[in-house]
């Protein structure tokens, strides 16, 4: 497919997400509350068209951001085709021609307003879209073969999300994970995210397997020191210790729990 066909097939595709409009999400209005004083329609209204704002760019960039659902539904043609960052001034370009409106709805749907998408709003949604990033298409095939189709377009999205470089250490890994039986487990996306934040954490020549060891001992050193610090403070006031210069550090025991569980499924399911 030609430079001009698979753009305008992408610029189509979400011309018809954008016209459709999006719901401002309630905790980001909240922030654009508390942050920028924007609550209200006309709020963003005034800040779209004063230009000389110096909020505007960023507050348009939160609004617009493209969530998971927009990169679902663009993720068939991104993996029909091989885009490149060079692409993405052509797919702003014919979707700046298109001269879209795109309807913006406030959570209760009762208040709206419509807004231009203009070259703010697009070259902030199709740098965030991360269309030249490629999957390995050992990784793509393997999770076509084995991941259930109804989460495979999240599966993608979340691996073409990534900033880790596929290296052949990884691919031989994820095809082992994508093979396993984890994608049958309820809380396959709970270890995959886990997963893929771990992955952006190490080193590119790592071992995986001794990484993920590395980081159980951190977390089970973290559990011990919560209980240290536990009977610590059965014995001292916090301000007794906060005056002796003992560091009280911030410890999610359920949290830490929850990733220890989710390291063993990874080494019991992957990796044996």
């Amino acid at each position: 497919m030609g430079i001009a066909v698979k753009c305008i097939s992408l610029a189509t595709c979400i011309e018809n997400i954008l016209e459709k409009g999006i719901v401002l999400n309630p905790d980001l209005l909240h922030h654009l509350d508390s942050a920028f004083g924007v609550c209200r329609a006309s709020d963003i209204e005034k800040i779209f068209y004063n230009r000389k704002n110096c909020e505007r760019e960023v507050i348009l960039e939160l609004i617009f951001y493209p969530d998971e659902s927009m990169q679902i539904e663009i993720e068939p043609v991104l993996e029909k085709n091989n885009f490149f960052k060079n692409d993405e001034k052509n797919l702003v370009n014919f979707l700046l021609a298109k001269k879209i409106q795109i309807p913006v709805f406030f959570p209760t749907r009762s208040d709206t307003l419509e807004i231009y998408a203009d070259a703010v709003i697009l070259d902030s949604l199709v740098s965030r879209l991360n269309i030249s990033k490629q999957i390995n298409s050992k990784i793509t095939t393997t999770v076509n073969c084995h991941i259930p189709e109804k989460i495979r377009p999240a599966v993608k999205v979340r691996l073409r999300n990534t900033r880790f470089r596929f290296h052949d250490n990884l691919i031989i890994f994820m095809d082992l994970f994508f093979k396993s039986e984890i994608s049958k487990r309820s809380n396959f996306f709970e270890i995959f995210d886990f997963l893929l934040n771990f992955l952006h954490e190490i080193e590119e020549n790592n071992d995986i397997a001794d990484s993920l060891n590395e980081k159980k001992e951190f977390y089970l050193q973290s559990l011990g020191n919560a209980a240290i610090l536990h009977e610590q403070l059965k014995k001292n006031t916090m301000e007794i210790m906060t005056a002796q210069s003992i560091r009280i550090p911030a410890i999610n025991i359920p949290d830490i729990k929850r990733k220890i569980r989710i390291i063993d499924q990874i080494k019991n399911l992957v990796l044996l």
